[in-house]
């Protein structure tokens, strides 16, 4: 009878010790982001891209021919309605990084045969049940020109009015090391119950 409650016991053992591996493996390879507003203080524009600088920072932003067209296009016929708008940098450290520009009108000046034509051309959003979103994304990598980095901060490139701009940097735990940081100084606590529960570490 003992023996046959051990044996009902050690699936739930291996069960309680496989969440626990699942709960700080979780938290261990979460990602830091951080964000910081800053603003964009130069802008140099060719026939393939555009270039800009935040800080001392240079950005090549480049895109399709088919995003270009249709940013162009959603700006000729909806400019007078946008209400505000937002610029984003988001820097995926080692990957990639992504500019977003995204609009916003007021969804009570827009009828519903254009709300659903905004949907299907430029996968318009509802963003706080206020406005209507539309975001065209670039992809933004250093700017070198030849084998040197260009700096373009001169008045040549200066923009008369800066524009604002939030700078979003999500660092991988595999960059940082900080998740497995965590990891050693939780031992303490998940080992034990590791051991306790069955599992071999």
């Amino acid at each position: 009878m003992i023996r046959n409650e051990r044996l009902q016991f050690k699936p739930l053992k291996k069960l309680w010790s496989v969440i626990f591996t699942l709960c700080f493996f979780s938290i261990g390879c979460s990602s830091h982001s951080s964000s910081i507003r800053k603003e964009i203080t130069h802008a140099k524009f060719t026939d393939n891209c555009v270039v800009i600088e935040i800080g001392n920072e240079s950005y090549e932003l480049q895109a399709s021919s088919h995003t270009i067209q249709k940013f162009k296009d959603f700006y000729r016929d909806y400019s007078s309605k946008i209400t505000k708008q937002s610029l984003n940098l988001t820097i995926l450290t080692n990957r990639k990084t992504d500019f977003t520009y995204s609009f916003f009108i007021e969804a009570n000046r827009l009828d519903k045969k254009t709300k659903s034509k905004l949907e299907s051309l430029y996968q318009a959003k509802l963003y706080k049940d206020k406005y209507i979103m539309v975001s065209f994304t670039a992809n933004a990598k250093s700017y070198y020109y030849g084998k040197e980095k260009e700096n373009i901060s001169v008045n040549k490139y200066k923009l008369e009015n800066p524009i604002p701009i939030l700078i979003t940097e999500n660092t991988p735990f595999v960059e940082t090391g900080g998740g497995q940081a965590l990891l050693l100084l939780t031992m303490p606590v998940w080992v034990p119950f590791m051991i306790l529960f069955g599992l071999k570490v």
